[in-house]
This record gives structure tokens, C-alpha cells and sequence, in this order.
């Protein structure tokens, strides 16, 4: 992928502004590696912007830099480069903005196999964790990780590979995750925001989730539904059906 990435140094090298949008719903990684991706792109001397159809989830905002995620793009039509990351089509980053309309490049980074290929120039590979190929990008243009950047890289990283019980993790996974450990990230610390601090809403609705728990005759395959009215009942928020699938998994 060196070409890809010569590509996308080139492009960088030409720009002044990029914005940097993820999908709806956004998890660990997609915030992780958006913001993550931002403060690279900013130490390289663009101005950045981030944005996301959807507010950052609770759990992710203690990380630095999130509240540059808006849901809206000022001004538009305005940026040399849009980036799209952990997005295997476009239409996964939401329907409230053309951003195609936003620039004349557009450079997808993601790491689902089944990526459409939609952009301009592609980084797709197949990783544990859009963090991994930001972390690449990040050697390549020789920008030092600091430890707001490894704090987001790392948050991206397990929760995409389930605190590395995934069997996309692998020992580049592992090595990366070492480096981010030397850049200053404190690993109890975010994992201890990440998985043990969860609203009572959630755990509420979790409760309900798992009272509708159904299972196939043979039991190798569990279900439930949340409606929007145990929504309601429990004051739960999109956010709060975060990991709930997990429990689902465990069975």
C-alpha cells in the first residue's frame, strides 16, 4: 500500500484545509481515528475540520479533541481534501450532507472487506481497526504520536477488536498497541472509562434486552429486540445500545 499512501502524501503536502467525517452511530474507532487522524493532519499545518451526523457518544468525550466533532460543516464547499474514515460506503457517514459536493478529492480509509471503493484515492486494508491504518499514515508522514493522539488511537483499537479478544487482532495489532503504551497511554485508565462506566439508563435497558433474550432450538444462535418504547421506560439514548450486542456474543 506504500503507493496508496504516497498518494495520500502528495494530496496532504498540496492542501491547506480538509474535513474529516465518520459514520452515524459512531463507535470507539470512528471517533478515535477521526479525531486521532485531525491532530496529524493539524501538526502537519492544515485546518481541520471533524464531522459526524451523530453527537460522540458520553464515553468517548473525555477524549481530547472530540468537541471539535460537529454535526454540521461550516463553511461549505471549502476543503482541498475530504477524508471518510470507517466507512465501507459512503452513505454510512449519513444523509444530511453531499460531501462530495465538499471537495474535488475525497480519501476513504477503512478496513471492512466489503468497502465499495468510493473514493478518490482508497486505503482499505484489512486490519483489526481503522486506528491501524491511522497509525501508518502517522509513521509515514513522520509526525511524533503524542499522548492525546495514542490516547485515541488506542480507544479506537479495542474497541474494534474487543480489548484484543478478536480474531482480527494480530501482532502488528499488538505492536502498535505497544508504541501507543510508550507515547503515555495510561491502558487502565481508558479502559476503565471505556467498559466500566456505563449510564444507569443502560443498564436498565440491558435488563429489558435480556428479559426478551431468544435462542434457536440448537442454541447456537440468541436474539432480542428494544423497541422505542423501552427506550422511553428506561430514558436510554442511541449511545446506550453500545455494547449491548456483546452480551449477545458471550452466550
Amino acid at each position: 500500500m506504500k503507493k496508496v499512501l504516497d498518494e495520500i502524501k502528495k494530496a496532504v503536502k498540496k492542501a491547506k484545509t480538509a474535513l474529516i467525517a465518520t459514520h452515524i452511530d459512531p463507535d470507539g474507532d470512528a471517533i478515535g481515528s477521526q479525531v486521532a487522524l485531525g491532530m496529524i493532519l493539524e501538526k502537519l499545518g492544515l485546518s481541520v475540520s471533524l464531522y459526524c451526523a451523530d453527537e460522540v457518544p458520553r464515553i468517548y468525550r473525555f477524549l481530547a479533541g472530540s468537541s471539535k466533532v460537529k454535526k454540521e460543516v461550516f463553511p461549505q464547499n471549502n476543503f482541498d481534501i475530504v477524508f471518510v474514515v470507517d466507512c465501507s460506503v459512503l452513505n454510512r457517514a449519513g444523509d444530511k450532507i453531499d460531501l462530495r459536493q465538499l471537495s474535488r478529492l475525497m480519501i476513504n480509509i477503512d478496513h471492512h472487506p466489503d468497502n465499495s471503493q468510493f473514493g478518490d484515492i482508497n486505503y482499505v486494508m484489512k486490519t483489526s481497526s481503522v486506528a491501524e491504518e491511522v497509525y501508518d499514515i502517522c509513521q509515514y508522514f513522520e509526525v511524533k504520536i503524542d499522548k492525546a493522539i495514542a490516547d485515541c488511537l488506542y480507544t479506537a483499537m479495542i474497541t474494534d477488536n474487543g480489548n484484543f479478544r478478536y480474531e482480527n487482532t494480530t501482532p502488528k495489532t499488538f505492536k502498535i498497541a505497544a508504541e501507543l503504551l510508550k507515547a503515555g497511554v495510561d491502558t487502565h485508565d481508558l479502559t476503565t472509562r471505556i467498559y466500566d462506566n456505563r449510564s444507569i439508563s443502560s443498564i436498565k435497558l440491558t435488563a429489558r434486552a435480556m428479559l426478551e433474550l431468544k435462542t434457536s432450538p440448537d442454541r447456537k444462535i440468541a436474539w432480542s429486540a428494544i423497541t422505542e418504547k423501552m427506550m422511553l421506560e428506561t430514558g436510554a439514548k442511541g449511545e446506550d445500545l453500545l455494547g449491548m450486542v456483546d452480551w449477545l456474543r458471550s452466550i
